[in-house]
């Protein structure tokens, strides 16, 4: 082979290589995901005689490319070409191509269901990442936002996790975004998904397993699946709140705890602090009156011992209507109460009861 001849084949072979580098160009290479940037950087390739740069076709993904942006030409000397450029991610390339909204929440998600954060705990993370199948699963499109705002559903689901506290429910450790943020984004998508499907799964009593209470405990709670509830709650639209009230207990039993917790909380937020209700009290009362004043301390242990009952007392009525959430959601039209603290038995038909009579407890013929 003369010399010529081998000259032309390196040539021919270093402006093939210059068309695969030019599809996969550096310049594009920041506009996505980390993961895709191997795809950019194929094996360097060594300058064949004085060609340093040859021309090359626009590639059909970026149209302000130019000719200088690609990768060098090169001679293939001692270093080993790699004719294909690395598999790209697929997951990445579908988020490339994404438009708008869901390019947003596709590069959110990924950091959101993949924390490594471990103080979410391992529950969390699955319920991440059973949210993040559901976006999946419709394409990332939002179930919240559209068009850069609030839907109606958003609104109305955000008003009643306003009140999750009414139920004896705790989503103190899930950050509700602001139902009057102008302009949602991404992370707030996801917040209102994550603290909608929280709220579902402790109405229906997903905050503790009866069974870990006493082998004696024989309920078992039905848990909804997280990615069902928010699609569910999300098509409600304007009655979204109604959607995800209705995950607690309709039982009267349950209803009734409910309001004395709502009254009780009500009746403590509007009482005056223990200073001024014992002010108001002694008003009239003067030092002659043979009393002494009570010293503040002991005002304080007073209200002290006040609060904590007050506490204890919503204490037992929460516990009460966890007990309710492990129960059936329909417990048919004719049914048997027993009531054990109460020593007593009730016949309901058609949610009225019917006949009461007193029992003992613990006998297996009484």
């Amino acid at each position: 082979m003369t010399a010529g001849e081998k000259a032309k084949r390196l040539l021919c072979a270093a402006l093939a290589a210059a068309t695969v580098s030019a599809f996969a160009a550096p310049a594009v290479a920041a506009q996505y995901p980390p993961r895709r940037a191997e795809l950019f950087n194929p094996s360097p390739l060594v300058a064949l005689f004085d060609v340093v740069r040859v021309p090359t076709r626009t590639p059909l993904d970026n149209p302000n490319f130019a000719v200088a942006d690609a990768a060098p030409a090169a001679v293939l000397l001692d270093i080993e070409l790699r004719a294909e450029p690395a598999e790209p991610d697929p997951l990445d390339l579908a988020w490339s191509l994404q438009p708008g909204e869901r390019r947003d929440l596709a590069l959110a998600l990924d950091a959101w269901a993949t924390s490594g954060d471990a103080a979410l705990g391992p529950e969390r993370h699955r319920l991440r990442a059973a949210l993040a199948a559901a976006y999946a699963a419709r394409d990332l499109a939002p179930f919240w936002i559209e068009n850069g705002e609030w839907r109606a559903s958003a609104r109305a689901a955000l008003a009643r996790l306003a009140l999750a506290a009414d139920d004896g429910l705790d989503l103190r450790a899930y950050a509700a975004p602001d139902a009057e943020k102008a302009a949602p984004t991404a992370a707030d998508e996801l917040a209102l998904s994550e603290a909608i499907a929280a709220y579902a799964l402790q109405a229906r009593g997903g905050r503790i397993e009866p069974e870990r209470i006493s082998r004696l405990v024989g309920a078992k709670t039905t848990l909804p699946d997280p990615a069902l509830a928010v699609a569910e709650v999300a098509g409600a639209g304007a009655n979204a709140g109604d959607a995800l009230q209705a995950y607690n207990p309709t039982h009267y039993g349950y209803q009734q705890l409910r309001e004395k917790l709502i009254e009780l909380r009500t009746q403590r937020a509007s009482a005056p602090a223990s200073d001024g209700l014992y002010a108001a009290a002694t008003g009239n009362v003067t030092q002659s009156d043979v009393l002494p004043p009570a010293s503040k301390s002991k005002r304080r242990r007073a209200a002290g011992l006040a609060k904590a009952s007050t506490s204890r007392i919503e204490a037992e009525i929460i516990a009460n209507m966890e007990r309710w959430r492990w129960l059936p959601r329909d417990l048919g039209e004719e049914r048997v109460e027993v009531n054990i603290p109460d020593f007593e038995l009730a016949v309901s038909r058609n949610g009225e009861v019917t006949q009461r009579t007193r029992i003992i407890v613990g006998k297996e013929a009484t």
